[in-house]
């Protein structure tokens, strides 16, 4: 049996983290799932959330996702969309409906794209992450240095000089951080769009598949490495 295809994987991937990301970057707590968008959710907070210092995405990659989020809220909850014995379904059950009649996917360009996105995102938090720890070694081997410094009968002017140098080294390092960041914020937003929007237009064209992503968030079901779906 085929496998199913990296473009499914990257669709229910971004489809199910919807819900947990909205909780994260607007503070509001909700149930997870790709259905669970409040109500009173605002693209216009798209906006308040790229202006902060860091902002983990764009704006318009915000309101892709905000946007993919309400078309798969809408989908699971069409009339039409829904099936007699859907809440008794196993996870293989609404896999193998998946299977048997096609499923939304993000095309194999864009597949690619997030798949690129996400591996460089893994790159630079092992990067920083390393640059970090040894940073913070540094400085505390120098603070421990200062502090013993002070201690001695005239040592005070040079610990207090020590302690501001790592002040300033600090702020340099956490500035060189968020340089580096940058570009692949950039990259996530621009996979982040790419994704949600074509995903946006088949939940759309196929609510039915909206109700069985629900199901399968609502049911914690896994993929199986060898299940397989038509792709595109």
């Amino acid at each position: 049996m085929p496998k199913f295809t990296s473009t499914l994987l990257v669709s229910i991937a971004f489809v199910a983290s919807v819900g947990a990301a909205q909780a994260q970057l607007f503070g509001a707590p909700q149930p997870s799932g790709p259905g669970a968008m409040p109500e009173n959710m605002d693209p216009a907070m798209c906006d308040q959330l790229a202006s902060m210092p860091n902002a983990p995405m764009s704006a318009e990659a915000c309101r892709s996702m905000m946007g993919m989020a309400k078309s798969m809220k809408q989908g699971a909850a069409d009339p039409n969309a829904r099936r007699a014995g859907d809440e008794n379904m196993s996870c293989e059950q609404i896999i193998g409906e998946m299977q048997a009649n096609g499923s939304p996917m993000v095309s194999q360009s864009t597949a690619a794209q997030a798949k690129m996105a996400g591996e460089a995102s893994m790159s630079l938090m092992e990067k920083q992450n390393a640059e970090a720890k040894a940073f913070m070694a540094q400085q505390m081997a120098v603070g421990i240095g200062a502090g013993a410094l002070g201690m001695v009968p005239g040592g005070g002017f040079a610990a207090s000089a020590i302690m501001a140098g790592q002040q300033a080294q600090a702020q340099n390092f956490a500035a060189k951080q968020q340089a580096d960041a940058a570009p692949v914020r950039e990259q996530q937003s621009q996979a982040i769009t790419a994704v949600t929007g074509e995903l946006d237009q088949s939940l759309q064209s196929n609510p039915r598949f909206a109700r069985l992503t629900q199901l399968m968030a609502d049911k914690n079901c896994q993929i199986p490495q060898d299940a397989g779906v038509p792709g595109r």
